[in-house]
């Protein structure tokens, strides 16, 4: 499948994230800011969904970091940035190797629902000590309802959320009361509201 523009280009996807984030009137780095701090020293991190590698910036240095993504235009970026990136599709991850915490950005929205469930369900298997999940959720505001403008005019494909491997995401993002309900059915977790997101902290005991 094609990617929309905005998967084609580094630029132009981060440029697209950084005015999403503030149409919702919130910092660019603060999503990134509350994951950092679930993330103690000294641990190894898989970042499965990584995009630009734009996490590794915001990790303590006494963590290792290895991020996996499909999108061969950001992994080839976030390469000649020195991150520690890998082309690999993240559903295929078995566990090998292990790693103490495994984080899922903004990636859940893009999956049908059995590859939803069986992703989460691998990381929850295989972290050594959490799993941190990350994503949007519908809402009523101007950042949204350009969203749907885009989705009506037939748009999505060409300018919108699709990154050319799974269907338009625009059908499969929760309101916020089914995205905590989804994410509280595989288990206690702490869960973190901001803005637009939600982020679900699963500890391991």
């Amino acid at each position: 499948m094609r990617k929309s523009l905005i998967y084609s280009n580094a630029f132009l996807y981060k440029l697209f994230s950084i005015i999403g984030f503030y149409l919702h009137l919130r910092p660019y780095k603060r999503k990134y800011s509350i994951i950092s701090e679930c993330c103690e020293k000294n641990n190894s991190i898989l970042d499965l969904g990584c995009g630009l590698g734009d996490l590794s910036d915001n990790i303590h240095s006494s963590c290792t970091y290895e991020g996996w993504d499909t999108n061969d235009i950001f992994i080839k970026h976030a390469m000649k940035k020195s991150i520690n990136v890998k082309l690999k599709d993240i559903l295929e991850y078995d566990g090998n190797p292990k790693y103490d915490i495994i984080i899922v950005s903004r990636v859940l929205h893009h999956l049908n629902l059995k590859d939803r469930k069986e992703l989460m369900n691998k990381c929850l298997k295989y972290a050594n000590k959490k799993v941190i999940f990350c994503d949007s959720y519908k809402q009523k505001n101007l950042y949204f309802f350009l969203v749907d403008l885009r989705y009506k005019l037939g748009l999505e494909k060409l300018l919108g959320d699709y990154d050319g491997l799974n269907e338009s995401s625009h059908s499969l993002m929760y309101n916020f009361n089914d995205l905590i309900s989804f994410l509280k059915s595989f288990g206690n977790c702490n869960i973190y509201r901001d803005s637009f997101e939600v982020i679900a902290e699963f500890i391991k005991k």
